[in-house]
Parts: structure tokens; C-alpha cells; sequence
């Protein structure tokens, strides 16, 4: 077996190994990037716990077909396959769905030459950029606690505002 055979069969290996670990899954169309820039967007990567591999379209495509993910169904598998031309890499997160959607948002939105085409993930969500752009517009976890909040607050300061006019108490405005 020839080095180049061997380098195919441990890049197909290791991206099975982590189609099979991950949380989520993620796959970026990079077109037009040079070599320094794409080690940038890598250390980027790296440094938010995301795992990033450059590989043929054709190692990929193994890959994902290779691996038993119950939410990735058959027609699921021909679309992301459907949209391997180009240069693609394959992003890993091992962290809940949103967290790693929203990393991999703030590295995409920061290089407008990064394009997420797919993404499946454990906790069943599966789909091409629009339900990505979607997905990634979700407000996190905090954000959604705030927001629900302030929307039950309202009423009750409504009522106390009413209550304090209605029987002319002081107000600690």
C-alpha cells in the first residue's frame, strides 16, 4: 500500500471516528481561502473545541455514508452528498447542538469566504444552510431565560402599576 493509500485510509478513519463521537456535524464550503488563511480559521477552530478536517469530497462522502447516524436518512445522505463539489472541510463539535452552532457562527460570519452547506446533529436536527442559518439564529440558553422573563415581568408590573393608582399609594419610582 502506497503512502497516498495511507493517508487516505487514516483521513477516512479518523473522519469516521468523530461522525461517530460528535454531537454535531457541520460541513463548510471554504472555496477561495489560502493556505494562511485556512491555518487561521483551523487555530480558530482548535481554540473554540471544534474539530476541523480538510478532505477530498470523495473521503467525506465515505465518511458519512459509512457511519449509522438513525437522523441522517437515506435522502439525507444523497442531499449532502448532492453537495460535495468544491472545497469542503468537516467541522466536529462535541458540545450541545446550539453551542457549537453558535461558535462555528461567530468563525463563519467573521470569513465571509466560509460557508456552512449541512449540518446533522445527535439531538436529531438535520438540514442544509437554510435550516442552519435558522438553527444559528436561536437565542442561547440565557439569552432565552432574559427574554422570558422580562415577557412574565411585564404583566406583574402592569398590575402593580394599577394597583398603586387605583389605591393612590406612594410609588417608589
Amino acid at each position: 500500500m502506497n503512502i497516498s493509500r495511507l493517508k487516505k485510509a487514516e483521513t477516512l478513519a479518523t473522519l469516521t471516528s468523530c461522525n461517530k463521537t460528535a454531537s454535531s456535524g457541520f460541513l463548510v464550503n471554504f472555496g477561495g481561502i489560502s493556505s494562511n488563511e485556512m491555518n487561521i480559521i483551523r487555530k480558530k477552530f482548535y481554540d473554540c473545541k471544534l474539530q476541523a478536517f480538510v478532505a477530498k469530497n470523495t473521503l467525506i462522502q465515505r465518511a458519512i455514508t459509512s457511519i449509522a447516524i438513525a437522523e441522517l436518512s437515506t435522502s439525507h445522505i444523497k442531499q449532502l452528498t448532492s453537495l460535495l463539489s468544491g472545497r469542503h472541510l468537516m467541522v466536529f463539535g462535541h458540545a450541545l447542538t446550539w453551542e457549537d452552532t453558535k461558535t462555528l457562527k461567530a468563525i463563519v460570519n467573521a470569513h465571509n469566504k466560509l460557508n456552512v452547506s449541512f449540518m446533522f446533529a445527535a439531538d436529531g436536527v438535520v438540514g442544509d444552510s437554510t435550516t442552519w442559518n435558522l438553527y444559528s439564529n436561536l437565542p442561547t440558553l440565557p439569552e432565552a431565560q432574559a427574554s422570558l422573563t422580562l415577557e412574565l415581568y411585564k404583566p406583574l408590573m402592569s398590575l402593580v402599576a394599577t394597583l398603586i393608582e387605583a389605591f393612590n399609594l406612594p410609588s417608589n419610582e
